[in-house]
């Protein structure tokens, strides 16, 4: 049978995870705004979508060519806004 102080402890642990919980939500909701101005996660996306590399099929080989930043429609600081 349960003793009465561990259902104190248990009461309390509970309450310090409920704590936890409301603080890192309202952190999320209070700080997401701020990422999404910072870090421009959109541009992101685009620049690991756009091609870097171009394949090449010889016979018997692959080879890959790099995309020149001029050649594709890239903007060329954007890599370094990134990081």
């Amino acid at each position: 049978m349960a003793s009465a102080k561990d259902a104190a402890v248990y009461v309390v642990l509970k309450a310090l995870l409920a704590l936890f919980y409301v603080i890192s939500h309202v952190y999320d909701y209070l700080s997401y705004p701020i990422y999404l101005v910072a870090y421009h996660p959109w541009r992101v996306r685009r620049y690991k979508r756009m091609p870097h590399a171009r394949r090449e099929d010889r016979e018997g080989e692959v080879i890959f060519h790099s995309v020149q930043v001029g050649s594709q429609q890239r903007e060329p600081s954007l890599y370094t806004r990134l990081y």
